[in-house]
């Protein structure tokens, strides 16, 4: 299974660094959302939507995933 993990705002995708080793049997995606990170100069115009859709156009172009988020991310 491949899951995609979206960090809150203000942090990156070291967020989840403790948490995606500890699930077994996930192919696990952690990306930088635009202006975190090392994204922070991608920062788009920093609309919720803005972010969903460049997401979206990234995840298009695999196979299904499963999203979890936090916070900014859960958005």
């Amino acid at each position: 299974m491949r899951a995609v993990f979206l960090h809150g705002f203000a942090a990156d995708r070291l967020t989840w660094v403790g948490t995606t080793p500890a699930i077994p049997g996930i192919d696990a995606v952690t990306p930088d959302l635009p202006g975190h990170g090392k994204s922070i100069s991608d920062l788009g115009d920093g609309s919720l939507e803005d972010l969903a859709s460049r997401l979206i156009a990234r995840i298009k172009r695999g196979p299904p995933v499963w999203l979890i988020g936090h916070s900014l991310g859960g958005g």
